[in-house]
C-alpha cells in the first residue's frame, strides 16, 4: 500500500532498477561537485517526503486555507511567493473577478466626474456667450415690450424673439445691474449679437415711436405738490408714483442712501425746472431724471468741497436751504438769511422760530398765524423744537443751496422778509422795530405775535 503511494508521488522515489544519483549533481553534467544544499528544490522535496505520509495528511478546509493565504501563514503560499516574483505579472490575479469589479466601479466614478465637468463647462460657455455676446449671429429683430410688463415678461419676449437664449439668467443679470423697473415699452429693433448690457441700455430708453410730454415743476414745490402735478397729467398711476418717491431704493444715487425715515423721503431732492417725459414711462424713471438733475447741478466738485468744509451733512444743507427759500422771496438776501439761521443754530436755545415749518406740518399755505399755531406739536415746528427740522420743507432752488454753502459774515440773529424787501437785526429790539415796517403776512424769524 505504501509502495503504491510512493509510486504515485513520482518525485519522492526513484524508479525500480535505476541507479540513484549519489553525487548530488545532475546526470550528464560535468564540473565541480555541488552538494544537495545548493539545490533548494531538492531539499524541499526531501523535506516534503519526511513530513508527508500518504493517507495520514488531512487537507485543510477551503475557507481556512483561504484565510491562511490572505494572512500569509500558509506554507504553500509562501513557497509559491518566490515563483510569483519571478513571474512578475500574474494575469489571473490582475484580471480576477474582484479586480474587474473594482476597476469598473472606479471607471464609472471617474466617468461621471468627467461627464459632469463637460456639462458644466458647456453650460458656462453657452451662458457666457449669451451674456457677453462672444459669438452670436448678426440679425436685426423687432421686439415688442408691452406697457407695464416687468422684467420676467421682458425676458420672455426677448427669448421668444431670439435675442437671448436664457431668460432666467437675463432676469438675474437685470437685478444685478439694478435695471428692474427702469424699462420702457414699445417696439424696439435689437440685434441678436447684442450683449445683455447693450440690451438693457436700449430698453431703458424710450422706443422711437414713444410720444413725449413736458412738465414744468415750480421752484419751492413740495414732494406732494410735485406728485399731484405729475398725476394730473394722467401719465402715471398714483400708487406707482407713491412707491417710487417713498419706497423704491435708488442704489445708483448714493447721496440719498442714508436719508432718515420721514413721510416725504425725497423732499428737497427734486429740483425745479422743465422735464421731458415719455408716455408710458415708469414712475421710477421719472424720479431718476429728477435725481440725476440734482446730482448734476448740486453735487459738483466745488460744492462737494464746500459741503465737507461746512461740517454739515448734505441733508442738513438741503434742509437749511429749503428754509431759506421758504422764508425769503428775495434771492439777493439768501446769503444774509443763511447767516441768520446759522447764528441761531449756534445759540444756546437753538430755536429758529420759522412759520414755514408750521405750514409744512399743517399742509397749508397760511399767511397769518396765531399763538395756538405756535404750539403745534411736531418735530418740524421750530418754535418749540430746537435745531433743524427732520427734513426739508420744500425743494429749494439752486441759488438757495449755493447761499447756504457760501453765507455772508455777520452777527445778525433776526430777519423779516416782505415781498422783495428783507430787514435784518442783531437784537430783538431792532427786530421788533422792523416788524412794524412790513405786513402781517411777512415771513421771517419770530414773526408770530
Amino acid at each position: 500500500m505504501a509502495d503504491k503511494n510512493n509510486h504515485s508521488d513520482g518525485k519522492q522515489t526513484t524508479r525500480q532498477g535505476s541507479k540513484p544519483n549519489v553525487t548530488g549533481s545532475y546526470p550528464g553534467v560535468t564540473g565541480t561537485y555541488k552538494p544537495h544544499s545548493a539545490y533548494p528544490s531538492s531539499n524541499t522535496a526531501a523535506g516534503a517526503k519526511k513530513t508527508q505520509s500518504a493517507g495520514t495528511r488531512q487537507q485543510k478546509p477551503i475557507n481556512e486555507r483561504s484565510e491562511a493565504v490572505r494572512n500569509g501563514t500558509d506554507s504553500a503560499a509562501k513557497d509559491k511567493a518566490p515563483d510569483a516574483q519571478k513571474r512578475g505579472f500574474d494575469f489571473k490575479l490582475w484580471f480576477s473577478r474582484e479586480n474587474n469589479r473594482a476597476f469598473l466601479k472606479q471607471l464609472r466614478y471617474y466617468g461621471l466626474i468627467v461627464l459632469a465637468a463637460l456639462i458644466l463647462t458647456f453650460g458656462i460657455i453657452t451662458v457666457s456667450n449669451d451674456v457677453f455676446a462672444f459669438i452670436k449671429p448678426d440679425e436685426s429683430i423687432i421686439v415688442t415690450i408691452e406697457q407695464g410688463g416687468g422684467t420676467p415678461a421682458i425676458a420672455k419676449a426677448l427669448k421668444k424673439a431670439g435675442v437671448i437664449e436664457h431668460p432666467f439668467i437675463f432676469r438675474l443679470y437685470s437685478k444685478l445691474k439694478k435695471a428692474d423697473g427702469k424699462y420702457q415699452y414699445g417696439d424696439y429693433t435689437l440685434n441678436s449679437n447684442l450683449a445683455y448690457d447693450q440690451i438693457i441700455a436700449a430698453l431703458k430708453k424710450p422706443s422711437v415711436q414713444a410720444e413725449s410730454y413736458k412738465v414744468t415743476i415750480p421752484e419751492g414745490s413740495t414732494q406732494d405738490e410735485i406728485a399731484e402735478l405729475l398725476i394730473s397729467q394722467k401719465r402715471v398711476a398714483a400708487a406707482e408714483l407713491e412707491h417710487a418717491l417713498n419706497e423704491y431704493e435708488y442704489e445708483d444715487f448714493e447721496f440719498i442712501s442714508d436719508l432718515p425715515d420721514r413721510r416725504c423721503r425725497l423732499e428737497g431732492y427734486l429740483p425745479a425746472g422743465e422735464y421731458e417725459f415719455y408716455v408710458g414711462e415708469s414712475a421710477v424713471s421719472i424720479v431718476e431724471k429728477m435725481l440725476t438733475r440734482f446730482e448734476e447741478t448740486v453735487l459738483t466738485e466745488e460744492n462737494k468741497a464746500k459741503i465737507e468744509q461746512s461740517g454739515m451733512s448734505l441733508d442738513d444743507i438741503v434742509t437749511l436751504s429749503s428754509l431759506v427759500f421758504a422764508e425769503c422771496s428775495d434771492e439777493g438776501a439768501f446769503k444774509g438769511v443763511s447767516r441768520v439761521l446759522l447764528n441761531r443754530l449756534a445759540d444756546e436755545n437753538g430755536l429758529l422760530q420759522l412759520t414755514s415749518t408750521i405750514n409744512y406740518v399743517l399742509a397749508a399755505e397760511k399767511t397769518e398765524f396765531t399763538a395756538d399755531d405756535k404750539k403745534t406739536d411736531s418735530e418740524y415746528n421750530t418754535y418749540i423744537y430746537a435745531g433743524l427740522p427732520p427734513g426739508p420743507v420744500c425743494n429749494p432752488s439752486l441759488a438757495a443751496i449755493n447761499a447756504v454753502l457760501a453765507p455772508e459774515e455777520g452777527s445778525n440773529k433776526y430777519f423779516v422778509s416782505d415781498s422783495d424787501k428783507t430787514y435784518f437785526a442783531a437784537t430783538l429790539e431792532e427786530h421788533n422795530a422792523n416788524l412794524k415796517k412790513v405786513s402781517k403776512s411777512a415771513k421771517g424769524t419770530d414773526t408770530i405775535r
